[in-house]
């Protein structure tokens, strides 16, 4: 399938493209082919000389001639920063989407030296426990995943509720806070200093793929100048992708790589003419909603077929929330720079600790509104960007193409909440599943060993039900509608319309020979049909 898309993409550049253009672009291709598979393919003896990298939610991760690699075995000791001679075996087992070779089980090891990292990691535990101290946990870890990147210290509930509200993107570094950075240092310090200052932020705060782009992008804007030459902001976004992905080519499955230049691809084409058309609004208010919809244009299908949830709130999020989000990451930057100046410290805390009281009485009303995460499905984005190809047709003339919107709408909205029933049954060794789906009820009766609990989790994001039944016990009746039941048992399913009826009989629940399997049935009138 990859090798047909890419056969495509350059059969399409071929005939489209003038020689030269096609070369150059053909060059370019087999250089991002190569530095690809020289990445993943590599392999590491019985003793390796690896640098402890990461270690956080119980996963310890190290790197090898810039590779990373999961470590199991002995590790308990080991910290972030170390570098180390390890004995052990190297299975090679290639994670493309986090850019992991494989996995290198430790049998013992020998500290060779502390590099960088270490003396970054200790310091940040300090700047954590001094933060704890006087402002407490919560703000505490809130105030070291805004300002620098620590987003090990939030609970699952925190990011949940920034998802809820839109605003994910504020509580890990991102070109936000970069450039919120580098313009605070721009007006006491310069370019030259500003932009040193710059690097060692992106450095202390983990040399995130967003911060990476956004220092690349500024260097460029400040020094094009320097060389008497005009700063193309397209180019230059290209210019730090192909950097990035020369050095890391695995980011190309990165999500926070692939959503952070979506946003900034749209906020460059699209934010001017959004703004454009919300000139009644206050300027200000123009440019916090232009900002946020630009923003969100090409991500929004990206997060469909990824993520697959969005907070509907998000414009709220961020004209209310960001702008307090940026005192803050200002304010604890500012923070470290006094960190050994107590009172001058413990000053800006406090500050930090009245922004952090305002967010939560702002975040109160918001999450009042009672507005749910939305789930989205492939075809959300598979929509969207045959909306969006529509509207560039029609801007390029081919105005029949004006009726098209309307037939994807309809047919999304047939997916999303579809007007005949179905009923999926999935079934393995231990474990039996109901999903009806009818409107806008997606209902799932699930009969599972408890030993599965981890298993069905995966399974119910997956279907992501509004309702569960988990284990019921005898006969479960659920009405669809005033004249059609479905009565759910141990052994089958029923549906009943008056006096009519149809049976589908389930699988053994655990029965240890049952390989997993699944069935799909559309109801019409009262027969289930089965579709595949």
């Amino acid at each position: 399938m990859g090798a047909a898309l890419a056969a495509s993409f350059l059969a399409v550049i071929f005939f489209c493209e003038e020689r030269k253009d096609f070369i150059f672009i053909f060059i370019f291709f087999i250089i991002g082919f190569i530095s690809f598979y020289n990445y993943f393919n590599i392999n590491i003896g019985s003793s390796a000389e690896i640098t402890v990298i990461d270690k956080s939610y119980g996963k310890t991760i190290g790197e090898f001639r810039g590779r990373k690699i999961i470590l199991t075995g002995n590790t308990k000791e080991l910290s972030i920063g170390n570098k180390a001679i390890l004995n052990g075996e190297f299975n090679h087992k290639n994670n493309y989407s986090y850019g992991e070779i494989g996995e290198y089980n430790i049998h013992d090891y020998k500290i060779t030296k502390n590099t960088y990292l270490f003396s970054i990691d200790k310091f940040k535990e300090k700047l954590y426990s001094h933060y704890n101290n006087l402002i407490g946990e919560k703000y505490a870890s809130l105030t070291m995943s805004l300002c620098f990147g620590e987003t090990k210290y939030l609970s699952q509930s925190e990011k949940q509720d920034f998802k809820r509200l839109g605003v994910i993107h504020a509580v890990s570094v991102s070109g936000m806070h970069l450039s919120l950075i580098y313009l605070a240092l721009e007006k006491v310090s310069g370019i030259y200093i500003s932009t040193l200052l710059s690097l060692v932020y992106v450095v202390f705060t983990g040399c995130k793929a967003s911060a990476i782009r956004s220092f690349i992008m500024i260097l460029i804007l400040k020094f094009s100048k320097k060389v008497y030459k005009n700063y193309d902001s397209l180019s230059s976004l290209s210019m730090s992708a192909v950097l990035i992905l020369l050095i890391k080519p695995y980011y190309i499955f990165d999500i926070g790589f692939i959503l952070s230049y979506l946003s900034t691809l749209g906020i460059l084409l699209y934010y001017k003419k959004i703004k454009r058309l919300l000139y009644l609004l206050p300027e200000k208010l123009a440019e916090s909603l232009s900002l946020t919809l630009s923003a969100q244009l090409f991500s929004y299908p990206c997060i469909s077929f990824t993520i697959k949830n969005f907070g509907i709130i998000f414009i709220l999020g961020n004209i209310f929330l960001l702008p307090l989000y940026s005192a803050v990451v200002i304010l604890g930057n500012i923070s470290l720079l006094f960190y050994n100046i107590n009172f001058m410290f413990n000053l800006l805390v406090f500050a930090i600790k009245l922004t952090f009281i305002s967010i939560d009485g702002a975040m109160y009303f918001l999450m009042k509104t009672g507005a749910p995460l939305i789930n989205l499905d492939f075809i959300d984005g598979i929509g969207l960007i045959g909306i969006y190809l529509s509207y560039l047709l029609y801007k390029h003339n081919y105005h029949k193409i004006k009726y098209l919107p309307l037939i994807i709408l309809f047919t999304v909205s047939i997916y999303k909440f579809p007007i005949i029933p179905s009923i999926d049954f999935y079934s393995g060794n231990g474990y039996s599943l109901v999903s009806i789906i009818y409107r806008k009820e997606r209902i799932l009766i699930c009969n599972y060993d408890e030993t599965l609990g981890k298993e069905m989790i995966k399974i119910k994001d997956d279907i992501k039900p509004n309702k569960i039944i988990t284990n019921p016990r005898g006969k479960r009746s659920l009405y669809l509608n005033p004249m059609l039941q479905v009565v759910i048992s141990d052994t089958y399913v029923m549906i009943k319309n008056n006096r009519h009826y149809d049976i589908i009989k389930l699988p053994l629940v655990y029965d240890n020979s049952v390989k997993s399997k699944s069935k799909h049935y559309k109801l019409l009138f009262t027969k289930a049909y089965r579709i595949y």
